[in-house]
């Protein structure tokens, strides 16, 4: 009854940033652990947790966020960017998003954006007359441009 008294205690109470375990005893560590949360758990130990290469150390809610030590600091004090730099000729496809709005723009955005269900077998006369064929070859035919062909880019 003491341990539940203890793990009732420590659940009461904002999340401690390190729980310490001192037992031989494997199911109590065991019930500790799944009935507590902290940012760390140490069993027998105190100091070494924070020198073992590659093993986190933070807390939870009020005793912090996050993540420290090796590489866990710097992801915790570095925040991805993302970056997405669209080229030009990507509006002669998707002019559709810019005024003014027509009926042919509204057509365009439908055609684009709008999930279609696949034909039914045997009704499809050709590859060659599918929409996305048609689409798929432009795209590819654009890309083997940029890479080797007329459309100059601006660096």
């Amino acid at each position: 009854k003491d341990f539940e008294e203890a793990i009732s205690i420590t659940n009461s109470r904002d999340h401690p940033l390190a729980l310490y375990i001192f037992s031989d005893d494997q199911k109590l560590k065991d019930q500790i652990r799944n009935n507590t949360q902290s940012g760390a758990v140490g069993c027998n130990e105190v100091c070494v947790h924070m020198a073992v290469p590659g093993m986190p150390f933070g807390g939870i809610g009020g005793s912090g966020y996050g993540s420290h030590t090796s590489k866990f600091s710097y992801d915790t004090f570095t925040h991805l960017r993302s970056s997405l730099d669209s080229p030009r000729w990507v509006d002669l496809f998707f002019s559709f998003r810019f005024p003014p709005y027509t009926a042919g723009k509204l057509r365009q955005a439908r055609t684009m954006l709008l999930p279609r269900l696949p034909p039914r077998p045997g009704t499809q006369k050709s590859l060659f007359s599918s929409k996305w064929f048609r689409w798929s070859f432009l795209f590819a035919l654009v890309g083997l441009m940029l890479k080797y062909g007329p459309i100059n880019r601006i660096s």
